[in-house]
């Protein structure tokens, strides 16, 4: 064979193996594919849990008043009334800190949360009484509350809840005479 024939064979087994590739090759069969579906995530505990807060704030105007009960012995004198010495308008700044812990049932939510709460808190007032001066102070030194929070979760992001409980003040009160020297 000559390098004539040789190449024209050649050429034509290209030829008939490119004419063949280009006349359809491999169709891939199409597969439907059911979209997957993923079941919600429950988000039950999304509320549970230990927490520590802290809270500032501002009292205004707590009215005290401030009186006198005449005794004898420790023992009130009948037939005398209580005499007042003025309001004091106790006010002032606090802060505050709250530890507590929830539980969760489903979208119910309840726990209690202790709270100490301090601050300058505090008034004073000038009174007489029979002829004599007095100097009246109050001063807040702590208040300490125990609730029971309860509530219900809207939704994964929202909580509607109440509170109810006992707090307990802690205050000192002062009168003084004022005399002349």
């Amino acid at each position: 064979m000559s390098i004539r024939t040789t190449l024209s064979v050649c050429t034509a087994a290209l030829a008939l193996g490119a004419g063949s590739a280009l006349a359809g090759g491999v169709i891939a069969p199409v597969v439907e594919v059911a979209p997957i579906e993923v079941a919600p995530v429950s988000v039950a505990g999304a509320w549970q849990g230990a927490y520590v807060g802290g809270s500032l704030g501002y009292i205004f105007g707590a009215d005290d008043v401030v009186g006198i009960v005449p005794t004898l012995d420790g023992v009130p004198i009948e037939g005398r009334r209580a005499l007042n010495l003025g309001d004091l308008d106790v006010s002032g700044a606090t802060a505050a800190v709250h530890v507590g812990y929830r539980w969760q049932r489903d979208r119910w939510v309840f726990g209690p949360e202790l709270g100490v709460e301090v601050g300058s808190v505090d008034a004073d007032l000038a009174s007489s009484f029979e002829g004599g001066d007095f100097e009246l102070e109050a001063e807040m030194q702590n208040i300490v509350t125990l609730v029971m929070k309860t509530g219900y979760s809207v939704d994964p992001q929202t909580l509607v809840y109440g509170t109810f409980g006992v707090a307990r003040g802690n205050f000192d009160y002062t009168a003084t005479t004022l005399t002349d020297s």
